[in-house]
């Protein structure tokens, strides 16, 4: 076997050639490409080549920044994507937390859909590239809190309740919509002593006095 001497005419800044052995290391501070011509030398003669020599730049972990997806109205149409940086290709995987009726496609960072339900959300949108395979560190997680109002609340025309008997148990009616999404809340104002109004709309109770009564029913939601 022939010893050999190597050199090289231009290597970028902080990179080194071991002569003797033909090793180049060190930690290149610029990116770019460069083309060296390399030269081995032995009792033989010369031999030299040209090389392509890439330096890429220092990969950057995934960070999902932000997502404007943060207020919707129950029915509309979802169009957002989540804001991120890194290196590429970033990857995502499915969210959890999204409302029923909500989709996400993990090669766009897209949202999409509409929502059925109203209400608080908090999506947890997660990201990763090589530097999280270099390194085995864990993705990079963002929570989004993404509320759903709801369709505000319209009370069907009631013409009048049914009877009650002061002391008997009063037959529970179910307080219908017209239209929108059934309310948080629900209160009554003007019902008789003894009959009141629970969270799904149903009047019961025991009327405690008997009269004629001109009753406010309002249903509130987050819409």
């Amino acid at each position: 076997n022939l010893s050999a001497t190597w050199a090289v005419d231009e290597l970028p800044k902080k990179l080194t050639l071991d002569a003797s052995t033909g090793t180049i290391s060190g930690k290149p501070s610029k990116a770019g490409e460069y083309t060296l011509n390399v030269t081995a030398t032995t009792s033989a003669g010369v031999s030299s080549a040209t090389v392509l020599l890439s330096i890429k730049e220092k990969p950057t972990k995934a960070s999902i920044s932000t997502s404007k997806l943060t207020q919707i109205t129950i029915g509309s149409a979802v169009t957002d994507k989540l804001v991120y940086k890194g290196t590429e290709p970033v990857t995502f995987a499915f969210p959890e937390g999204l409302p029923e009726g909500m989709a996400f496609d993990s090669s766009t960072a897209a949202f999409s859909g509409v929502p059925t339900k109203a209400g608080n959300f908090v999506i947890k949108a997660t990201a990763s590239n090589i530097v999280n395979t270099l390194t085995e560190k864990e993705p990079s997680v963002k929570k989004i809190k993404l509320v759903v109002k709801g369709l505000a609340p319209v009370i069907k025309d009631i013409e009048a309740f049914p009877d009650g008997i002061v002391g008997k148990e009063y037959e529970t009616y179910q307080v219908q919509l017209a239209s929108g999404t059934s309310p948080d809340t629900w209160s009554a104002s003007g019902l008789p002593k003894g009959l009141d109004i629970n969270t799904s709309g149903e009047i019961a109770g025991t009327p405690e006095k008997a009269g004629s009564f001109k009753v406010k029913i309002t249903g509130k939601n987050n819409g």
